[in-house]
């Protein structure tokens, strides 16, 4: 684990902390408080990471998961940018192959922007290949590049180095 980091499910505590989070990203791509609601409705659906001992986040991630599906999908990971580097997006992808795998699910996948190199670095350096590309996936008309990687039957990484 990331000294001094933790990773928890979402309440509606984090509410604001997890729209805030949304404006790193573009306006047509941001999730919106009443599908935050939704989501955090679905047990295991969203995870923070808050410093321990504080309640602010400082990043998330939704994984959703469908019953009788092999394939589990990262729909959205953000990390504050003051957080960035410390090891909280690889923790948050932990999370979320640990979901996958308790979904039974055996490949784990997300759409990326092309432009992100920062998430496509980090999702190559977790084992993420890339598999195709979604023509005019984001709101702006934006391609999404197609990443998955295969989910580990035995126990998730919980350790950032």
């Amino acid at each position: 684990m990331t000294q001094g980091v933790s990773v928890r499910a979402a309440t509606v505590a984090d509410l604001a902390d997890l729209i805030h989070l949304e404006t790193l990203f573009p306006e047509g791509d941001r999730i919106s408080a009443r599908s935050w609601r939704r989501f955090m409705a679905r047990e295991g659906c969203v995870v923070v990471a808050t410093e321990m001992g504080a309640p602010e986040v400082l990043g998330a991630a939704v994984i959703l998961t469908r019953k009788r599906s092999q394939t589990a999908r990262i729909y959205s990971l953000a990390v504050d940018p003051r957080a960035q580097g410390r090891g909280v997006g690889r923790m948050l992808v932990q999370a979320a192959l640990a979901q996958a795998q308790a979904a039974g699910c055996a490949r784990l996948s997300l759409e990326v922007r092309p432009d992100n190199a920062a998430a496509r670095t980090l999702y190559r350096t977790c084992g993420f290949e890339d598999r195709g590309v979604m023509p005019e996936h984001y709101a702006d008309g934006t391609a999404a590049l197609i990443m998955d990687k295969e989910v580990p039957s035995g126990p998730v990484e919980t350790k950032t180095q």
